[in-house]
């Protein structure tokens, strides 16, 4: 477990406990709701080459939903840790609606036939549908970023106190790393649709470049370095034994 995210938990109960957030605090970095739909699949090894070739295609598809208002974004991505329970290559693509995200669903599926279909046939595949009210992204397209994220599961009745901590002690760390031009983008996601069990969130953030993603740990640890007490206030929030740590390498993303 990455000691800068246990180190921001142990650090928002402190503050909470001294300062008692009002809820218009609460709200501060509250935003409309965002849906983003991630699409994964464990490809064999030696289909990587031609996984890249297929999920490239989808890139004008992306771009005209894009344009037309449809998406407010999209990525493709290789996992870098790899494992047999885990993805190689996915998709994302974000939308204001789930309208824009089921109008995109249609638009992929209407694609003409590619020969490079074959490489998903026989491969595990996994898709999920999250939510967020707070995240930003910069305009543009990029190449050669990093998604940087870890999964938690929150101990039943204190999913509102997880998202007050995020909001309180995570948020603004990421949000300067934004403004310094850091990272790209960040979010705290849940799902909108269980396909796993319910408290599950995400906590992602997105460098630039390779360089950026120490500069993102380096933030981290400056910030929580003068803070010891870290494995009881995880402990208390959320189920420790699930929690999960993921990098991805972003091979090219669009935000609006």
């Amino acid at each position: 477990m990455r000691k800068r995210v246990v180190g921001f938990v142990c650090l928002f109960v402190l503050i909470a406990t001294a300062l008692s957030l009002t809820s218009h605090a609460q709200n501060t970095n509250q935003k409309p709701t965002s849906y983003t739909y991630v699409a994964q699949w464990h490809v064999a090894r030696a289909q990587w080459p031609d996984a890249k070739k297929l999920f490239e295609q989808d890139v004008a598809t992306f771009d005209k939903l894009v344009t037309d208002g449809t998406l407010t974004g999209y990525g493709i991505f290789e996992n870098i840790i790899h494992s047999e329970e885990t993805s190689t290559h996915g998709i994302w693509f974000d939308a204001a609606s789930m309208a824009g995200i089921l109008k995109t669903l249609d638009a992929l599926a209407a694609q003409p036939p590619s020969p490079y279909d074959v490489v998903l046939t026989n491969s595990k595949h996994w898709d999920e549908i999250l939510e967020s009210d707070t995240y930003g992204a910069h305009s543009g397209t990029f190449k050669g970023a990093f998604l940087d994220g870890s999964n938690f599961q929150v101990k039943p009745g204190h999913g509102r106190e997880f998202r007050e901590l995020v909001k309180s002690t995570f948020i603004p760390i990421l949000e300067k790393l934004f403004a310094d031009g850091v990272i790209h983008s960040y979010s705290m996601d849940a799902q909108s649709y269980h396909s796993d069990k319910p408290g599950s969130f995400d906590l992602v953030d997105m460098p630039v470049d390779a360089a950026a993603v120490d500069k993102v740990n380096a933030a981290f640890e400056a910030a929580l370095s003068k803070n010891e007490a870290l494995g009881a206030a995880m402990r208390n929030l959320t189920e420790t034994a699930e929690h999960r740590d993921f990098l991805l390498r972003v091979t090219t993303m669009r935000n609006k």
